[in-house]
Parts: C-alpha cells; sequence; structure tokens
C-alpha cells in the first residue's frame, strides 16, 4: 500500500503535522474516510509537567498509552494496572493501546455494503482512505499483533482486494528505532517505490503544502 511516514527527532513538530494534515483533509477532501489514531502527551493539571500518553482514535476514542511510575493514579481507567512494558519512566499499558488502535486502523473491504446492505465494490464507493498511524515508536513495538497488521497493509500481506488508488497510509515513525517494524519501514523508504520516508526539521515542519500534494498523488485526487 503506498504510505507517507515522518521521522524527525522527539519534538520536533512530526505530530502536529499529522494534526495540520488530518484538519485539512477533513475540510478540503470530505470524500476522503480518514481511519486510525494518533498519540498526545498528557501533562500534569498541577505541574505543566509531562506524565505521559494518550491514544486517541480518529473517531473520538481516548485510552491511557503510558503513565509515569509513579504517576499511575493520574489518567484513564488502565493507567494504574502494573506492566512488564517500560520505556524510561513510563509504564507502557500494551492492552490499552491494542483495545483501541488494532481496530482504528482495520478496514474490512469485504464488508462494504450500501444503504440497501448489498455487498458493494470499493471502487464504486465515491469514498478513499486515509489510514492514521501516529507512532510506530517504541512503546507500540511492544505490540507484535499491532506490529503485524501494519506490516501487512504496508507491504501488501493483508490479502486486501482493492485498488491502490482507493487507500495510502500517512504516518510517524520514530527517528531512532532500529529494529523491528520500524527498521522495516525505513529500509523500505530506500528500496521500495510505495514508501516514502519524509524527514522533518526545524526548517521544513511547517511545509504542510508539500505533504499535502504528496498524499494527493497517491491518492489521485
Amino acid at each position: 500500500m503506498k504510505s507517507l511516514f515522518l521521522t524527525g527527532p522527539p519534538r520536533v513538530g512530526k505530530t502536529t503535522l499529522i494534526a495540520k494534515l488530518i484538519s485539512h483533509f477533513i475540510e478540503k477532501h470530505p470524500e476522503i474516510s480518514l481511519r486510525g489514531f494518533y498519540t498526545e502527551q498528557v501533562t500534569s493539571t498541577t505541574s505543566g509537567t509531562r506524565i505521559g500518553f494518550d491514544v486517541i482514535t480518529l473517531d473520538g476514542k481516548r485510552g491511557a498509552l503510558a503513565r509515569k511510575a509513579y504517576n499511575q493514579s493520574v489518567g484513564h481507567s488502565r493507567a494504574n494496572n502494573a506492566t512488564q512494558f517500560r520505556v524510561g519512566d513510563y509504564l507502557v499499558d500494551v492492552k490499552e493501546f491494542e483495545r483501541l488502535a488494532i481496530p482504528s486502523v482495520r478496514i474490512d473491504f469485504d464488508k462494504l455494503e450500501n444503504a440497501e446492505g448489498e455487498k458493494i465494490d470499493v471502487k464504486d464507493l465515491n469514498k478513499k482512505f486515509l489510514i492514521v498511524i501516529d507512532e510506530i515508536g517504541k512503546m507500540e513495538s511492544f505490540s507484535k499483533d499491532f506490529e503485524n497488521i501494519i506490516r501487512d497493509l504496508i507491504f501488501d500481506k493483508a490479502n486486501i482486494t482493492i485498488d491502490v488508488d482507493h487507500c495510502c497510509i500517512l504516518g510517524t515513525v520514530a527517528l531512532k528505532l532500529n529494529y523491528g517494524l520500524a527498521k522495516e519501514i525505513k529500509d523500505a523508504g530506500r528500496l521500495d517505490e510505495n514508501v516514502k520516508i519524509w524527514e522533518v526539521t526545524y526548517q521544513n515542519r511547517n511545509n504542510v503544502n508539500d505533504l499535502v500534494k504528496e498524499l494527493e498523488i497517491m491518492l489521485k485526487i
């Protein structure tokens, strides 16, 4: 599947760019069906310091991805659960991440129906699909089920019968994560014409129009 992945150092503005692109497609291309998720940092209401991260799906569901070990009482329902998955000071709630992220990126093209309940081909729909994946990083890599699903989508192993012009992926991938799916994506960016890597810097992080054009070319809109 055609894919565009943003990469770059932490806090350079990758998720901000993703948010701007989502807003653009909602406003300018209502025919595009947006799926997927993004991550957002969570700060303390008292000190203003970062205490964790949430995963937010594009249809409005939200849950705790990670919380600082000494701040487990702050946040959403599953953030209190002990976990064996840890990145620095943060405990990662893999089950909560999988509960929200995995359904958000799945599209069952074999079950698309019209208003009368009749099965239809995606080519007959006046709609295309943009799957947002923010991000593929160290925390998300703890979920092998998630990695396998995304790997199948990117590298066309999901047995999806769909015109490639009707669907593409917009994602972010951690710059310094050099194993697993993150490495496979970055390697593919050098070898696979369907996978493009865009490194975000402080100099180009406001170039939303260039990314919009790239996605419009991928989706042929």
